[in-house]
């Protein structure tokens, strides 16, 4: 594969997965959403960048475990997408997939990581009928997209 076409489909990925994961949440306890059908389009939006961040730092931490020839690759565009998010892009990256390394369970990390993007958003907050807080568990919606989204990036990583 060459470093284009692993360019494009490591994007594709990581797009598809933070839309589907922002979409889901989007829609998670909204009122709005179960009387009109109606999703905050800003919400998914301010969602998608830090989930997109998350899971490019989860596939480089992938690609780095299985010693793949596309991890500069994958490194790279991570470190764009950080300093493109404010953070120093270097450190930042370095310092996340150290916190992969030394967890015991990357899985479960990298959704407690998804999910807290969640929870500390104030957009997220506000539309909330109550406090609702992402959960671990098959009737989170978000939760199943988290999971999806981290098949589909082990998969890509062993490409």
């Amino acid at each position: 594969m060459t470093e284009d076409t692993m360019r494009e489909q490591l994007l594709q990925t990581i797009g598809d997965g933070a839309t589907r994961i922002a979409q889901a949440y989007a829609q998670f306890g909204n009122l709005s959403v179960m009387l009109l059908g109606q999703t905050s389009t800003a919400l998914q939006l301010g969602l998608f960048r830090p989930l997109a961040l998350e899971l490019a730092l989860y596939l480089t931490f992938l690609m780095e475990k299985a010693e793949t020839n596309h991890f500069s690759l994958a490194l790279g565009e991570t470190q764009q997408l950080a300093e493109e998010a404010g953070f120093e892009a270097v450190a930042f990256t370095e310092e996340t997939l150290q916190s992969y390394r030394n967890a015991e369970d990357t899985q479960e990390h990298f959704c407690f990581r998804c999910q807290n993007v969640i929870a500390t958003d104030p957009l997220w907050l506000s539309t909330q009928a109550r406090k609702t807080t992402p959960q671990a568990s098959i009737s989170d919606p978000g939760y199943v997209q988290i999971i999806q989204a981290a098949r589909e990036l082990e998969a890509l990583a062993l490409t």
